[in-house]
């Protein structure tokens, strides 16, 4: 005899339930005729997954289709315009998520492509991270958010098929409020009440929007459904299991990403005082998660702006071996004249050492190139910004 997890519109209000429903664990949650009379009550039992015992004799397994294997050369050979590509496919993909038939299939192929950009160069997906120029934001963070999660939990050592799940729910983690959530980046006033309920609710909606899009996996489902949730706010069984794992380095990368993207109503912070307050936040050095995240990051990642021992001003390229010797593209001399062509400094040497960060608005005017910068597009092509005009 096998389970199956019951679905929103399985249940009903003030109806007796037709069966027993237990948990994945086998527990019995509620008899056979308990009738379920507050909504929230029924979200919760949804969010931490009811099942029922199927007595009839399994179907005959279906070969699934097919799917051609994406190609993954051109991730090697051009980093740069398959990030561009990747966001491009996922922003198709949530705006008509409800008329796909094969959206889980299809946001499923974007997880290991995500995974392979990550591992082919780093720095540069943190780069572009730091360096959003605040086109739609809600496709961008999500890929910032999936970004910090294949990182955070590839130092965690945690397995490619654990990685892929996590990265298909943190794709899709803002699916119940995408709309609001780009309006929001541009909105001077606070939230008003509407927009918080729905700011509120938007984790347990994301998992019945994608539960009707087809999604099946349960942690999936499931992480999408907690990523707000505090750890300890948890009940116990549900804090240890799988997709709570899941949803907490979702909502780590969540909100780390969001305090480094600029908003009409306040500046980016700088990837130090994010990590600060994310670090403070989080347990601090009780949490191996944080911690895994400050490791991988370092103190400066790059794309983050910083002023050096020399006097010049630049943008960080790539980590270096320590967290506060990173290597730097130096764009603005101690005159504070942009140099035609940028020179890259080694803090390490205590000449060019780190000794404070700089707003990276300092550096939005400029066009910068990343496939120029990170050697991935022929110098002899064009410079990282030509087209510029400068005021010496």
């Amino acid at each position: 005899m096998r389970s199956i997890r019951l679905s929103r519109s399985s249940l009903r209000l003030n109806e007796p339930l037709p069966w027993d429903v237990f948990d994945a664990g086998g527990k019995l949650l509620l008899r056979r005729g308990y009738r379920i009379q507050m909504p929230d009550q029924l979200d919760q039992l949804v969010v931490r997954g009811a099942y029922v015992a199927d007595a009839s004799p399994p179907a005959p397994l279906e070969r699934p289709p097919v799917r051609p294997e994406p190609a993954r050369r051109q991730v090697l050979s051009d980093p740069v315009g398959s990030w561009a590509r990747t966001e491009a496919r996922l922003a198709s993909l949530l705006h008509a998520f409800e008329r796909t038939p094969d959206f889980s299939d299809r946001l499923s192929e974007l997880a290991p492509l995500i995974s392979e950009l990550c591992e082919r160069d780093a720095d540069l997906a943190l780069f572009q991270m730091m360096r959003w120029n605040g086109a739609n934001y809600a496709v961008a963070h999500a890929i910032h958010a999936a970004t910090l999660c294949e990182l955070v939990a590839r130092r965690l050592g945690w397995p490619p098929h654990q990685r892929e799940q996590m990265l298909r729910a943190a794709l899709s983690m803002n699916i119940g409020m995408r709309q609001l959530q780009t309006s929001l980046v541009t909105q001077t006033a606070p939230p008003s009440a509407p927009q918080r309920e729905i700011i509120h609710q938007h984790p347990v909606r994301g998992l019945y929007l994608l539960e009707s899009a087809g999604v099946t996996d349960n942690d999936w489902l499931r992480a999408v459904a907690l990523h707000h949730e505090a750890p300890d706010a948890l009940p116990t069984r549900v804090r240890h299991g799988s997709a709570a794992q899941l949803a907490e380095v979702i909502r780590l990368a969540d909100i780390f990403g969001a305090k480094v993207s600029p908003r009409a109503s306040r500046p980016a912070l700088s990837a130090d005082q994010a990590l600060r307050e994310t670090f403070i936040s989080h347990g601090g050095a009780d949490n191996p998660l944080v911690n895994a995240l400050v490791r991988e990051l370092g103190i400066y990642p790059p794309g983050s702006g910083v002023r050096l021992a020399s006097g010049e001003l630049g943008l960080v390229m790539r980590r270096g071996a320590r967290a506060d010797q990173p290597l730097v593209y130096a764009l603005i001399n101690r005159k504070g004249q942009f140099y035609m062509e940028p020179v890259i400094r080694d803090s390490a040497r205590s000449q060019f050492a780190v000794v404070a960060t700089v707003p990276v608005e300092r550096f939005r005017q400029l066009n910068l190139n990343p496939a120029l910068i990170f050697g991935y597009e022929s110098r002899s092509r064009m410079r990282p910004f030509d087209t510029l005009e400068f005021e010496f």
